[in-house]
C-alpha cells in the first residue's frame, strides 16, 4: 500500500527533504498551500487577512529532525519534520510537551500539529520560531539565568499545568534499559569496527559498575527537558528560553542537570555557581550527591550513543543525503571525549587506551 501518509510515502518524502533543493521543492509547495489554507487564528495572526507565506527555507538537519524556517504575515515560524521510524508519534509527543509548557513562556509556543501525514505526505508540527542567539560562551550571568530557569521549571507541580500530557516517566530502570541496548549494540559491532578487546571488556565492566550506583530510589519526578545543552538555549537581551523539547518527560531533577554538566563541560567554578543558584531557588539536599551518580551514567550513555551513531551513519541507506556534519569521524571524536571523561570518573581504568576505528 502506498499513498499520502503511509510509511512508504513518508520515507520517500523525508528523503526528498534530506536531499533538499529541487527534490524538496514540491513537498514544500504542498506544505505552503496547506499552511495558507489554515484559519489565521490557529497561528495567531490577524484573522481578517488571509495567510500568505513570504519566506521559506531549510534551517538544517539535526539527528532526528529536518527543520524549516517560514515567515508569513510578518511572523516567523518553525516547521519540524521527524526523521524517526514513527514520525507522527514523535512530532506529536514534542507538540504535546510544548502545549504543557505554554503558560511558562520558556519554550516555543506550539500552533499546529498534523500527525497523520495525509496533508502533505509527512507529519509535521508548526511552532513559534524564537529569534535570539545561542550563547557561544557561558558567562556568569548566563549560567545564573539558566540555573534560575531550570530550578523554576523543576519546582512546578506537573499536575498544575496539565502535566499528564507528559506520559513519559523516565525511571531508573528505563534509563538502564536504554543504556544496556546501546552497550549490546556496540559490543555486537566489535569485530566489524575493530573494537579492541580491552575497550569491549571495559564497557561491559563499566555498565556493571553503573548498575550498582546509589540513585536514592525514585525521587518525586520533575518536568525535565532531558537534553539541556548550549545549542538548545536561545537568548535575547533580557530573556532566555529552551528549544528542542523532544525528550521532555518526568524524571529526577539530577538527571536533567547532569545532562547540562556533561554536554556543556562546565568548569568547577561554573558548576558551583550553577548549583548554588539552583539550590537557592529549589531546595534539594541530596541533589549534589545524586548528580555525581547521574553524571557517570550520562557520560557513559553519551559515549555509547556516539559510537552507535558512528556505526549507524556508516551503514545508513541514505548516507549521501545526510548533512556533512553527521560524519562517523565526528561521532568517533565525541565518543573518545566521553571515553576520557569516563576515565576521569573512574568508570574505565586508566590503562585502557582508545583504539576504535
Amino acid at each position: 500500500m502506498t499513498g499520502p501518509g503511509t510509511v512508504i510515502e513518508q520515507k520517500s518524502e523525508i528523503n526528498k527533504l534530506l536531499k533538499g533543493g529541487a527534490a524538496a521543492h514540491e513537498t514544500m509547495l504542498r506544505f505552503k498551500a496547506h499552511f495558507e489554507s489554515l484559519d489565521p487564528r490557529i497561528i495567531k495572526v490577524n484573522p481578517s487577512s488571509p495567510i500568505r507565506v513570504k519566506t521559506m527555507r531549510r534551517l538544517g538537519v539535526g539527528t532526528r529532525h529536518v527543520n524549516y524556517y517560514m515567515k508569513a504575515n510578518g511572523k516567523p515560524f518553525l516547521i519540524r519534520f521527524s526523521l524517526t521510524n514513527h514520525p507522527g508519534e514523535h512530532v506529536a509527543y514534542e507538540y504535546n510537551g510544548l502545549e504543557t509548557l505554554k503558560s511558562l513562556k520558556i519554550a516555543p509556543e506550539p500552533y499546529y500539529l498534523e500527525k497523520s501525514g495525509k496533508a502533505i505526505g509527512l507529519p509535521f508540527m508548526i511552532a513559534e520560531y524564537i529569534e535570539g542567539y545561542i550563547p557561544e560562551r557561558m558567562y556568569t550571568s548566563t549560567i545564573m539565568s539558566l540555573a534560575k530557569l531550570i530550578a523554576n521549571l523543576h519546582k512546578i507541580n506537573p499536575d498544575s499545568i496539565d502535566g499528564k500530557r507528559l506520559r513519559r516517566k523516565i525511571t531508573r530502570n528505563e534509563l538502564f534499559s536504554v543504556v544496556e541496548q546501546k552497550v549490546d549494540y556496540v559490543v555486537k559491532k566489535r569485530n566489524e569496527y575493530h573494537l579492541d578487546k580491552a575497550i569491549n571488556d571495559a564497557l561491559l565492566d563499566a555498565y556493571k559498575r553503573l548498575e550498582s550506583l546509589h540513585l536514592d530510589g525514585e525521587p518525586k519526578p520533575v518536568i525535565s527537558h532531558g537534553d539541556i545543552a548550549k545549542t538548545n538555549i536561545v537568548m535575547g537581551d533580557k530573556w532566555m528560553k529552551l528549544i528542542d523539547w523532544e525528550t521532555i518527560g518526568l524524571t529526577d531533577a539530577a538527571y536533567d542537570v547532569a545532562a547540562l554538566f556533561i554536554r556543556t563541560k562546565f568548569t568547577p567554578f561554573q558548576r558551583n555557581l550553577f548549583l548554588s543558584t539552583y539550590l537557592n531557588i529549589r531546595k534539594d539536599e541530596t541533589l549534589p550527591r545524586r548528580l555525581l551518580e547521574y553524571e557517570k551514567l550520562r557520560a557513559f550513555d553519551r559515549m555509547c550513543w556516539c559510537l552507535w551513531e558512528a556505526f549507524d551513519v556508516r551503514e545508513a541507506d541514505n548516507r549521501e543525503l545526510l548533512p556533512k556534519w553527521r560524519s562517523p569521524a565526528l561521532y568517533m571524536k565525541r565518543a573518545k571525549e566521553r571515553f576520557e571523561m569516563c576515565k576521569q570518573m573512574g568508570l574505565i581504568p586508566e590503562r585502557v587506551k582508545w583504539s576504535v576505528k
